[in-house]
């Protein structure tokens, strides 16, 4: 994981961001760690960019901020640190921004993207069943919700009040919302309500149903005449099985994921329809990479 900041003569301002959210730690959990965004905002003084600023005004002249975050990506993967594969993209972005010299991250995804973009502990603000060894007795009490609380402000809303215009591409798996998702309706909480003006996103993981991409509320390329249904617990009849089609998959399966068959891949979790709105494994990477730059 590295972030970086183009050009160098703005690494004051993401330095500043980071610190500004790093401040903003919540102390003690207090009940109802859930709170609505609203609630914790008015606790918190509003940033120094967001009181100088008229609400709604975007930046024009200002360096970009660019946060990369990937997953199995130790220090010596990438060429600006030392490491002999080839990442000239990378080099260049090192070269032209900010070289961290001393981050640290967790090593659980969904972990250190909660803490990055609160720079809050991941129990804070409710990702502490992403340490397996506390998952079972303590899922579903204050700091072990499984999914991004609101008791903090992120750092894609000190941006937006900063005057940017702020864009999520990607992996998300920091859940939407603490209730079902309607997929064949309006996903509501998404990324937008939480400071990005767009977004273009995978839900949870690319091993996981549904394996849909979802833009701001919507998911992308939906036949309402072809609705998705997601279950955790049963097949839904009909449906590829990973463990009874084995021989027909494209890559055999690990333990768990062996459920669900899409694109000839074993998924964690079943799902029927949304055929249409179905990602490409094959070039996911590149249809992320079209959403973020253009």
């Amino acid at each position: 994981m590295i972030p970086l900041k183009v050009p160098a003569h703005g690494s004051p301002l993401l330095l500043a961001l980071l610190t500004l959210v790093a401040s903003g730690a919540t102390g003690p959990l207090p009940p109802g760690l859930a709170a609505p965004h609203a609630a914790a905002q008015a606790k918190r003084p509003q940033s120094q960019a967001a009181q100088a600023k008229p609400a709604g005004a975007k930046a024009a002249s200002r360096p970009n901020v660019l946060l990369l975050v990937g997953d199995d990506i130790g220090l010596a993967d990438t060429g600006p640190y030392g490491s002999e594969i080839d990442t000239p993209h990378l080099n260049q972005l090192a070269a032209e921004g900010v070289r961290f010299t001393n981050s640290h991250v967790s090593p659980v995804c969904s972990v250190t993207r909660g803490e990055l973009l609160t720079g809050n502990n991941n129990i804070e603000v409710g990702l502490g069943t992403f340490d397996y060894l506390v998952y079972g007795p303590s899922k579903g009490k204050p700091g072990y919700e499984g999914y991004l609380t609101r008791n903090t402000v992120m750092i894609s809303e000190l941006l937006r009040d900063a005057g940017y215009n702020t864009v999520m591409a990607g992996k998300w798996h920091l859940g939407l919302g603490d209730g079902a998702i309607d997929w064949n309706g309006e996903i509501k909480p998404s990324t937008n309500e939480i400071g990005f003006d767009e977004s273009f996103i995978m839900a949870a993981t690319g091993d996981r149903v549904p394996t849909v991409f979802i833009r701001d509320h919507k998911v992308v390329n939906l036949d309402p005449a072809d609705p998705i249904h997601v279950s955790y617990k049963l097949q839904f009849p009909g449906e590829p099985d990973g463990k009874k089609d084995r021989a027909s998959l494209k890559m055999d399966w690990s333990e768990g994921h062996n459920m669900a068959v899409v694109n000839g891949i074993g998924r964690i979790g079943f799902m029927k329809g949304g055929t249409k709105a179905r990602w490409n494994d094959e070039t996911m990477a590149a249809d992320f990479t079209k959403e973020a730059v253009g």
